[in-house]
């Protein structure tokens, strides 16, 4: 049976909301929701025997790094999802180098597990980031999940890859697996994570994705603990777009990811790195997906 992939950017509600995420001077004013959404996701993977993969943000992992620990002493997979969850398209080469040092070091500051992964906060890669790719194979990374090959208001890259792909040569080669999509037409659309999942019947999620294990395409599912808190604060300057993309489908959230659990296989996004790597291969040179 297909393995899929559960993936959770770990976040504070307030540095998914792009209205609050570069408020850095208020973030400590804001209430703290990660302790008790972590307690739910992780009693939830424990019922359905799920090991998922936490792409984390440094500054959760230094302001509670006892959440942290919970999380490798379940079992589950720890990666990096940005220094403090800045877009990764708005920095330079030598800032993204920057941050994604003190993301590093502050996560393996707290807990001792392989770091292999990361995803960039809101999926922020794009044709003028061809550098992202080589920055994460000298920080010794082995795959990326950053990579959503559609247009949205807020992020994509529409001309990108669908498909895994591998990037560079040698042993030094990353895997990166884009965030999974489906095909309409000529088009590709989101359904497997976010706004997207929570908002579209789960008959038809679980529909492309059992077409699409059928096909012996695993799905990237990816999540928020936000997502399943549908009690967190609702801040007075969040704008139109976002009370539609995170607040929207809150409350049935958690039951739906639990009908997907009970459904479907999964596995850590890590070890689906490795079957890749073995089954594909690494073209010369580096490039981007």
């Amino acid at each position: 049976m297909i393995s899929n992939c559960i993936s959770v950017d770990f976040e504070e509600w307030y540095q998914g909301l792009t209205s609050t995420s570069v408020q850095y001077a208020r973030w400590p004013t804001f209430e703290s929701r990660i302790e008790r959404q972590t307690s739910t996701l992780l009693e939830t993977f424990q019922q359905y025997g799920i090991k998922a993969t936490f792409f984390v943000v440094g500054e959760i992992a230094r302001l509670t790094p006892d959440v942290l620990r919970e999380i490798a002493r379940h079992g589950h997979e720890i990666g990096l999802h940005g220094n403090r969850h800045q877009r990764v398209d708005k920095m330079s080469e030598i800032e993204f180098r920057e941050d994604l040092e003190r993301n590093y070091e502050a996560v393996r500051a707290v807990v001792d597990t392989p770091i292999q992964g990361y995803r960039a906060a809101y999926t922020s890669v794009s044709d003028d980031t061809t550098w992202f790719w080589q920055a994460l194979q000298d920080r010794g990374l082995s795959y990326d999940s950053s990579v959503f090959p559609v247009r949205t208001p807020l992020y994509g890259m529409p001309g990108a890859n669908p498909y895994p792909s591998v990037v560079g040569a040698g042993s030094g080669s990353l895997v990166e697996i884009p965030i999974t999509t489906v095909a309409l037409g000529a088009k590709r659309l989101p359904f497997s994570g976010g706004v997207w999942f929570r908002n579209l019947a789960y008959s038809l999620v679980k529909r492309i994705t059992a077409s699409k294990n059928r096909a012996g395409e695993p799905v990237v599912f990816y999540f928020h603990p936000w997502e399943f808190d549908p009690d967190h604060p609702r801040p007075s300057c969040t704008t139109a777009r976002e009370r539609l993309s995170h607040y929207s489908g809150l409350k049935s959230a958690h039951t739906k990811l639990c009908r997907l659990l009970h459904d479907f296989e999964f596995q850590p996004m890590s070890d689906y790195a490795s079957e890749l790597k073995l089954n594909l291969q690494a073209p010369e040179g580096v490039r981007g997906p």
